[in-house]
């Protein structure tokens, strides 16, 4: 069910704003790492991070390999996380978003949504979020999600020869 007002989901594209860098900052990217409470995520919001079978506190690379092209992108998880740079330095999602997102020269796609769309997205590679606006308006959503193991790297690369 789609709103009648707003709702429409804006994506970001991190691995062309990781390639946007120069070497050096890719390089201080490449050496960092975040961390976000799972519980805090407003979309689990209720939920032990135990319910999910996942540990409370969760740490990622600030850099995703994509295993099947080997393109890098930045991965920040969201606005809650906290990221720890190589040299000690200590930032938050909300600012690194406002620093290298929203001052970007970089564009968000956005997609309007219409009844019967799917879209199905990769969010090690792109960021994105909600544009509010449906305000009182009901709207119905369905989320799937999966995790790529090795086997399936391997596998589907096999078929892709």
């Amino acid at each position: 069910m789609c709103p009648e007002t707003g709702g429409d989901t804006a994506f970001f594209d991190m691995q062309e704003l990781f390639e946007s860098f120069n070497k050096d900052q890719q390089i201080k990217f490449e050496n960092s790492y975040f961390e976000f409470d799972i519980e805090a995520i407003p979309d689990f919001k209720g939920l032990k991070a135990e319910s999910l079978n996942m540990k409370r506190i969760v740490k990622h690379p600030l850099i995703y390999k994509n295993p099947f092209t080997d393109k890098k992108a930045l991965y920040i998880g969201s606005d809650l996380s906290v990221i720890y740079y190589f040299d000690g330095l200590v930032s938050y999602g909300k600012e690194f978003i406002k620093e290298y997102i929203e001052n970007s020269k970089h564009k968000w796609h956005v997609h309007k949504w219409k009844k019967g769309d799917i879209l199905i997205w990769d969010n090690t590679q792109v960021m994105h979020r909600g544009m509010g606006g449906y305000f009182d308006n009901p709207r119905l959503l369905f989320r799937c999600q999966t995790r790529i193991t090795q086997f399936y790297v391997n596998m589907l690369n096999k078929l892709m020869k």
